[in-house]
């Protein structure tokens, strides 16, 4: 078949449509220590990082942040490509969860994440309440208050864990029955260096409070208003 210029054109087209591009690897400076949009915020760089996937992506800092502290203001976003975080620019930097939210999530399937030359502070990471029925579901793990890898390859190089930890979460509420207000589930454990959570209804019967992780304590469940000690591991 003699191809015509129109046709030419109408084949060449639908085959750069169909070659799929390796994704550009990204380079991103951040500049501003805040987490409310004002500069190129680390958040902003994560997001940038993640919508471009693939691996081989840079974020790295600029010199005007050396001995700032990064603060999540609300839960930091799931990396889910391939980046190193290097800090080595900003001497002194560090990322915080203010004591309420997780510093970094990884969840970069096939793809290696390298974290260096900063301080990883102040994360805390709380399971989930326990659902709500006839007897009450555990509550879930508390786990990496610093750092959880879900997937991915990740390594630290001149990293600085500091005042991080976990909680297990409350187990849930119970349906009433004739035999006591509720069944209330058992309270999820803590992470490594983190506390059990805790079983807090009386009046009830209930599962007892999570364990906690090496160096942790275990929750404190309340049992008909009386408080019992959960165990620590």
């Amino acid at each position: 078949m003699k191809l015509t210029p129109s046709r030419l054109s109408f084949s060449l087209t639908t085959l750069f449509l169909a070659i799929q591009l390796p994704a550009l690897a990204l380079d991103i400076v951040v500049d501003s220590a805040t987490d409310d949009g004002s500069g190129t915020t680390l958040r902003e760089a994560i997001e940038q990082v993640n919508a471009a996937g693939g691996g081989g992506h840079t974020i790295t800092f600029d010199s005007s942040l050396a001995g700032e502290t990064i603060t999540w203001t609300s839960n930091p976003v799931l990396i889910t490509a391939g980046v190193s975080i290097d800090g080595s620019g900003a001497s002194g930097l560090t990322v915080s969860g203010g004591d309420t939210y997780r510093v970094f999530f990884v969840d970069a399937e096939s793809e290696s994440v390298a974290i260096s030359n900063l301080t990883i502070a102040d994360g805390q990471a709380t399971g989930g309440t326990g659902g709500t029925y006839t007897q009450g579901g555990g509550g879930g793990m508390g786990a990496g208050g610093g750092l959880f890898v879900n997937q991915g390859d990740v390594s630290l190089s001149s990293v600085t864990f500091s005042d991080n930890g976990a909680t297990g979460g409350t187990g849930g509420e119970g349906l009433s029955t004739s035999v006591a207000s509720f069944y209330q589930g058992g309270a999820g454990g803590g992470g490594l260096h983190g506390d059990g959570g805790s079983a807090t209804s009386a009046d009830s019967l209930q599962g007892g409070s999570g364990g906690g992780g090496f160096y942790g304590d275990g929750g404190i469940p309340v049992i008909d208003g009386l408080l019992a000690e959960g165990g620590g591991a």
